[in-house]
C-alpha cells in the first residue's frame, strides 16, 4: 500500500510541474531570453562622420546607403576615457583624428547609445568624384 502511495505522490508532484511548465509559460520564457540576449549583444553602426566637435569629444554619424522607405539616419556620439578608437590603414599621426568624411564603425553598449565604447575610423578614397572626360 506504501508503494502505491509514493507512486501516486511522485505523479501528483509531476503533473503540478507540468502545470507550471505550460506551453505558454515556454514561450514567455523564450521570449525573455531572446530580449536578455539582445540586450547583452553590442550594437554597432556603419557610417561616415560628418560633423566633428571642435574639442573632439562629439561626433555625428551618418549611415550608408539607405532608401526610399528607410532614409540613412544621424546620430551623433560622445567619447569618453574609456572608448577604444583604432585608426585603420592610417599610418600618418597627423591624420589620425576623427574627421569628417572619415568612414567609421561605432560600436556601442545598447543601455548607452549615446556613448561610443569602440570606434574604427578609414580614410575613404575620392570615389565620389567623377572624373572630367577628356577628348572628342
Amino acid at each position: 500500500m506504501t508503494r502505491f502511495r509514493s507512486i501516486a505522490a511522485i505523479l501528483g508532484v509531476a503533473a503540478l510541474l507540468s502545470v507550471g511548465a505550460s506551453p505558454a509559460a515556454a514561450q514567455t520564457a523564450k521570449k525573455q531570453k531572446k530580449n536578455k540576449a539582445a540586450d547583452a549583444a553590442p550594437a554597432a553602426i556603419v557610417g561616415t562622420i560628418t560633423k566633428v566637435a571642435d574639442d573632439g569629444k562629439t561626433f555625428t554619424v551618418t549611415t550608408f546607403g539607405g532608401n526610399k522607405k528607410q532614409p540613412p539616419t544621424t546620430t551623433e556620439f560622445k567619447l569618453n576615457d574609456k572608448t577604444s578608437i583604432e585608426y585603420v590603414a592610417i599610418d600618418q599621426k597627423d591624420l589620425q583624428k576623427l574627421t569628417q568624411g572619415y568612414a567609421v564603425i561605432v560600436g556601442f553598449d545598447p543601455k548607452d547609445k549615446e556613448t561610443a565604447t569602440v570606434v574604427k575610423a578609414t580614410r575613404i578614397a575620392d570615389a565620389g568624384k567623377k572624373k572630367k572626360k577628356t577628348g572628342a
